[in-house]
């Protein structure tokens, strides 16, 4: 009985490990990459390359999404219903909605100061937003608190909340390009004043490949470069 255990367990095993061989070898395969990667230009594969890795490696959730806001407003439920609509063809396999309590992705409108710096622990002067992400043990995204600097009002309050957003959505760091494209992740973020309810186009981009079921979990960003370089090399 236990050598019939032990076999099977073998056999699991080595079936797993073909498995993952496979879908590695699929992955690095050229075409395989292009077909992921077919249908994105050039700026916003580069754009996804600087904002949608944290430390080198591709964080997202694996979890159903749920944003609640604490200290709303009529005005910040509307916003966030319209943006929540735009998001969820975005995101692939994983569903976002708007709950008014419960949610796993936390919006804090502070009223004073020293509400909002209660959970600041950076080392550069106090921002005027900030948010504090929670991972799993494989790296997901699980919960996410985003904190609003009580003086931000009307569409400067929804340009820095857009930004946390994006931030807790996985696209974590900021572009060392200067896209001449408004994008939410760059330091100067919209030209446009007009339009802050509609995600730019670069970072449609980015979230749509980010939640691509195809790209692996924790990809590295130097293989994402190498595997992209290849694949520019193949074209010319």
């Amino acid at each position: 009985m236990i050598k019939t255990f032990l076999k099977r367990h073998l056999l699991l095993n080595k079936l797993f490990i073909a498995f993952f061989i496979a879908t590695l070898f699929s992955f690095n395969s050229a075409g395989s990459f292009e077909s992921i990667l077919n249908g994105y230009k050039a700026d916003e594969l580069k754009y996804f390359s600087e904002v949608a890795f944290m430390s080198g490696k591709l964080r997202r959730w694996g979890e159903p999404i749920r944003i609640s806001q604490e200290g709303k407003t009529a005005t910040d439920i509307q916003y966030m219903e319209a943006l929540v609509a735009e998001l969820q063809p975005l995101l692939g396999n994983v569903p976002v909605s708007y709950v008014h309590t419960g949610g796993n992705l936390v919006i804090h409108y502070s009223r004073t100061i020293r509400e909002y710096s209660r959970n600041y622990t950076g080392a550069e002067s106090l921002p005027l937003g900030y948010a504090i992400p929670k991972f799993s043990s494989d790296n997901s995204l699980i919960y996410a608190d985003i904190y609003l600097h009580p003086s931000l009002l009307n569409d400067k309050r929804n340009e820095v909340l857009i930004h946390e957003i994006c931030h807790m959505l996985g696209l974590f760091d900021h572009p060392l390009t200067p896209f001449n494209e408004d994008n939410v992740m760059s330091a100067a973020i919209y030209k446009n004043k007009n339009n802050l309810i509609t995600l730019p186009r670069l970072d449609k981009a980015a979230l749509k490949l980010l939640y691509d079921h195809r790209m692996p979990k924790n990809l590295l960003k130097i293989d994402f470069l190498k595997k992209l370089a290849l694949l520019s090399g193949s074209k010319t």
